[in-house]
């Protein structure tokens, strides 16, 4: 586990850019604001890997606002998407494709290499897996649309209840590689079948559903 930042260890005037290069190092470049001074920041934000491309990230602020945009993308940047839990508080997204709201106890789907425009209401607590598209092996159309509707599922209470425990489990494994590499082997085939289980009709869903079994068992 690493603590990537503690703001109250930030001099006042640099917070702003002390998370927006916390957070660019973690998924992609990524641009942080808060609409509250910048001497009542309260930011927290731990990171634990978990395999060879994954790691789960968690953040708690105050009133933190993140933006980025497509053209912000570096040559060699890879495709990510994160996987988040809402512990607490509210989230909201504006993204090309419109806007939602997610709320505590939600668990949501983002396309980080895209364009979005984020904020938690006031305080938040959240924790991303971060995965590759890759990683995921399922069409990038099927998991855009899929992700869109997770609480349609049958496997999203079980997915849900893993994730809101990740954290917990990924600090408590933090000191065994093999082992974390184990549980993000797991998340991400938990991933896969949870947005396959939205689609049970289509080939390739049903194929990822049957891959994830023991794992979901």
């Amino acid at each position: 586990m690493a603590l990537l930042i503690d703001t109250t260890n930030v001099p006042a005037g640099k917070r702003n850019d002390a998370i927006s290069s916390v957070l660019s190092g973690a998924f992609l470049p990524t641009r942080a604001s808060h609409d509250v001074p910048d001497e009542l920041i309260n930011n927290k934000t731990h990171s634990w890997t978990m395999g060879p491309r994954n790691d789960l990230v968690r953040i708690r602020d105050n009133a933190l606002r993140l933006s980025r945009a497509a053209s912000d993308n570096r040559p060699g940047d890879r495709e990510l998407f994160a996987m988040t839990y809402q512990h607490r508080g509210t989230s909201y997204f504006l993204e090309d494709n419109g806007a939602k709201v997610e709320r505590a106890g939600t668990l949501f789907m983002q396309d980080v290499t895209c364009g979005f425009e984020f904020a938690f209401g006031a305080e938040g607590d959240i924790s991303s897996f971060v995965m590759t598209h890759a990683d995921l092996g399922l069409p990038y159309a099927f998991v855009e649309t899929a992700s869109r509707r997770l609480e349609s599922s049958s496997l999203y209470r079980l997915v849900r209840a893993d994730f809101a425990r990740l954290s917990h489990a990924a600090r408590d494994l933090s000191e065994d590689e093999k082992a974390a590499g184990l549980l993000a082997a797991a998340t991400v085939s938990l991933t896969r079948a949870l947005l396959a289980s939205t689609d049970p009709d289509n080939p390739r869903a049903r194929e990822a559903i049957e891959d994830a079994l023991p794992d979901t068992i």
